[in-house]
């Protein structure tokens, strides 16, 4: 007499099942930052870790310390054993004095919530915003952050949300993303 639709309720099943795994994924993938933070000798004041894209298996993580942030990837297939290597971003807040409008450095100061680096360039001063990842930082250390703002300079900012995150994507970096992914050298 009544007949239960499958469909739908596949349909969140799977994807209550994806948001399960991606939060036991964030505990495992956290447990392991936790400790590699301590093995290193950071003390970090605040952190965050963020899914890398299209998964929910390679973190990106940010530890904030007094003088800028310590930012590593971390995969959920690593051993408990396996440190989290971090590379080291000062914050150089100190440049933003600079004669610099202080109402929007204000505002960028606000949206990146404290998790920014001061970067000199040919044309100024840029604020990184590092809650929005790296270009390929899984892959190079030191690459670029995703969200640039160049102050002072009005015609670099016109597309400035998620620039060149897949920039340089090709089938090799790909193919190592996923070997990263499952902790494969």
């Amino acid at each position: 007499m009544f007949r239960v639709e499958r469909g739908p309720s596949g349909g969140v099943g799977c994807a209550v099942l994806y948001v399960a795994g991606a939060f036991v994924s964030k505990v495992i993938a956290s447990q392991g930052i936790q400790r590699s933070l301590v093995a290193a000798r950071i003390a970090e004041t605040q952190a965050f870790c963020t899914p890398t894209p299209f998964n929910s298996l390679l973190w990106y993580v940010v530890a904030k310390d007094g003088l800028g942030y310590h930012v590593g990837y971390r995969s959920v297939f690593e051993k408990p054993h396996q440190r989290t290597e971090f590379t080291f971003f000062s914050q150089r807040k100190s440049l933003l004095t600079r004669g610099i409008p202080s109402a929007e450095v204000d505002r960028l100061v606000q949206f990146a919530d404290g998790y920014y680096v001061v970067e000199p360039t040919g044309h100024g001063l840029a604020i990184d915003v590092l809650r929005f990842g790296q270009v390929g930082g899984w892959q190079q250390p030191r690459a670029p952050f995703v969200f640039r703002y160049q102050l002072n300079d009005e015609t670099a900012n016109r597309l400035v949300v998620q620039r060149g995150r897949f920039e340089g994507w090709t089938r090799p970096t790909t193919i190592a993303y996923i070997k990263r992914i499952v902790n494969q050298p």
